[in-house]
């Protein structure tokens, strides 16, 4: 029986990921931006047999013509100068900092989401229907094409530049590590929901898409219940699309 083994090599290339590093570590906010959120839960727990022991991390983003911008990452891990964090302390300054930014939309790691979907009740928050490995493709696809700006924290940095991307059995390309990647991983959420939100916005409405209202009721109702179907299967609804027509 032949012997199969995966071949590996580093994801993201160094020099188009120093490419894309900006010269701040967090930019302010500005009243003129639309800002969306994602964050990547932890337990935050103290044992030593925990995995990694991996940080709460949040990173907020918006966009520029065609260029994503990462206007900060912030990380919580379970001690800081000997003082405890425990997740519900990072969650409520996760929250101030989205306020700061009048955050409208946040995203979450799925596998994590549902712990803190309560608590983010005063959003439009969703899980994210992507797993992590197809969030890095898609921010792999970013970086190359120069399409994202990163703030300039050689955390994140690093974490990227560590991303293993791996051909498994059947060709099918995945990225992924087993070192930390808490800090790498919000910023490909935040990619993926910028990417998101331009598909929504480069497509204006047009007569067709809205019923006149002297059309029959019957016309009127499959239109609205067949906008709520396409919202329910879309990771958000964006400015300007048809959804808006629905509520």
């Amino acid at each position: 029986m032949a012997e199969f083994s995966e071949s590996y090599s580093n994801a993201f290339p160094a020099e188009s990921v120093e490419a894309c590093r900006g010269d701040y570590r967090r930019l302010p906010y500005d009243p003129q931006r639309e800002y969306f959120a994602f964050i990547d839960p932890a337990s935050l727990s103290l044992s030593a047999t925990a995995k990694f022991n991996d940080e709460m991390t949040l990173a907020i983003g918006h966009i520029e013509g065609e260029t994503i911008v990462i206007d900060l990452v912030e990380a919580w891990s379970a001690e800081v100068d000997g003082q405890r964090v425990t997740p519900d302390d990072a969650i409520a300054e996760i929250i101030q900092i989205c306020k700061q930014y009048k955050v409208r939309d946040i995203q979450a790691d799925k596998f994590g989401a549902g712990w803190i979907e309560h608590k983010l009740s005063e959003f439009r928050f969703v899980p994210c229907p992507l797993i992590k490995s197809d969030l890095y493709l898609g921010l792999l696809e970013s970086i190359n094409n120069g399409k994202i700006k990163l703030p300039n924290d050689p955390v994140p940095i690093a974490q990227m530049k560590l991303l293993e991307r791996r051909r498994g059995r059947y060709g099918k390309d995945r990225i992924d590590t087993d070192k930390h990647d808490d800090r790498c991983n919000v910023c490909a959420g935040v990619a993926f929901m910028a990417k998101e939100k331009m598909k929504n916005t480069s497509k204006p409405l047009s007569l067709a898409d809205v019923q006149p209202l002297g059309q029959p009721r019957r016309f009127r109702e499959e239109i609205e219940n067949n906008t709520r179907i396409a919202y329910k299967y879309s990771a958000f609804g964006g400015r300007g699309t048809i959804k808006d027509f629905g509520r």
